[in-house]
């Protein structure tokens, strides 16, 4: 488990795990969850409004980015099903400042 900020206008993620579930809680404010399955080419966008916490699962091989629009701190609580799961990044996923 950890729990991280998100900067105004910043990202977190821009990654993929291919063989770990990891799930997110995402609070404190608004925020954009991107997503982009092995079967999807395009990626996805939903939009938070921040009026209350959510949490995702986010199966193996799906690439994965939050965004913070707002100009406060956001915060991200992740946890996996695997004690250290491989990373690799996409950065053409979502732009990171």
């Amino acid at each position: 488990l950890h729990v991280v900020s998100i900067k105004p206008g910043t990202s977190r993620g821009n990654h993929v795990h291919q063989e770990a579930t990891e799930w997110l809680l995402i609070f404190g404010g608004a925020a954009t969850l991107i997503w982009r399955s092995p079967t999807q080419p395009t990626p996805k966008e939903l939009h938070l409004d921040g009026s209350r916490p959510w949490l995702f699962e986010i199966p193996p091989e799906v690439e994965h980015s939050i965004l913070n629009p707002t100009n406060e701190d956001i915060f991200l609580a992740a946890f996996y099903d695997q004690p250290d799961p491989a990373t690799e990044s996409c950065p053409t996923l979502a732009k990171r400042d």
